[in-house]
């Protein structure tokens, strides 16, 4: 893969992780997501949800109880990374990012969950099995949430074996300003 546009690398680290939100088996479905504490980064690894390229809105989930929510809440400014290790590819974006516990978002994501996936938002430490009565399935409802990254900068790395491409964009006034950049 090479670039002879600046925006072509924008869009193809769109279409990259629109492709992963899409395919459970796609190299980048699981994503590093890193955010600062009061005792610094914070890095962990989140599974990409969705995609919307066009509102620039990454989505994954999250159990409410977890430290990162806190964190969020406190310093919403965060960073995603991607790699595609067969195109060598890396992508990190950097916006603001919502914790969402109810509304429209969060209801839509609720609802695509299976029962499975509800059962993780309502385990304890001291329950590994957990049977979704009426109970169970509230408690889950109430531990779920969405985080969405609103991108506001992208930086993609092409490695290549012959010299590294790498191009910088901003979101200003509606449309991407992209740069190359040196690596």
């Amino acid at each position: 893969m090479s670039w002879e546009h600046e925006m072509a690398a924008v869009a193809d680290s769109w279409e990259l992780l629109a492709a992963a939100a899409a395919n459970h088996a796609h190299a980048c479905r699981v994503i590093a997501l890193a955010t600062t504490s009061d005792v610094g980064p914070k890095v962990r690894s989140l599974v990409l949800r969705q995609c919307e390229p066009d509102l620039r809105s990454l989505i994954c989930y999250t159990d409410i109880r977890s430290d990162k929510v806190s964190q969020i809440r406190q310093w919403p400014s965060a960073e995603l990374l991607a790699y595609e290790p067969s195109e060598r590819l890396q992508v990190r974006a950097r916006g603001r990012l919502r914790v969402v516990s109810r509304g429209a978002l969060w209801r839509q994501a609720w609802v695509q969950l299976s029962e499975r996936q509800r059962g993780e938002y309502c385990r304890t430490i001291t329950a590994t099995d957990v049977d979704l009565g009426a109970d169970s399935v509230a408690r889950a409802r109430r531990n779920f949430a969405v985080l969405q990254l609103q991108v506001k900068h992208l930086d993609v790395l092409q490695i290549g074996r012959a010299g590294h491409q790498r191009v910088q964009a901003r979101w200003s006034r509606g449309a991407w300003l992209a740069k190359w950049a040196l690596p």
